[in-house]
């Protein structure tokens, strides 16, 4: 298994473990917006663990197409961390996902170390 795959493997792991913690703690209703309606919530995860995904099959396969992808995901992931732990900031306190928030940070520099 090379380098990319590893990193957007262990990309895909941490962004679990942030999916876990956002829906343990209450994202949806924390949401700086308003509450997020539940459907909206679903919708946008799948859609980013299919992007994930898709990412990943095209990284083992060897498509050209998986570094501009893996770039995306790795940037995608970067501002989610960064928003994440402003939100904590902003808050002086707990904002669901933050925990998670700089180990989604580590995974997207090791990820973008890998495609650099």
């Amino acid at each position: 298994m090379n380098n990319l795959v590893i990193a957007v493997v262990v990309t895909i792991v941490i962004m679990l473990i942030l999916l876990v913690e956002e829906i343990l703690k209450g994202f949806r209703n924390e949401f700086p917006l308003g509450k997020m309606p539940r459907n909206t919530f679903i919708l946008l995860k799948v859609l980013i663990f299919l992007f994930a995904g898709i990412t990943l099959a095209l990284v083992i396969s060897g498509s050209p197409a998986a570094v501009v992808l893996a770039w995306i995901l790795a940037v995608a992931m970067m501002a989610t961390g960064v928003w994440l732990l402003i939100q904590m900031l902003v808050r002086s306190g707990y904002f669901p996902g933050g925990y998670s928030a700089f180990f989604v940070l580590l995974a997207s520099i090791y990820l973008m170390t890998i495609l650099a």
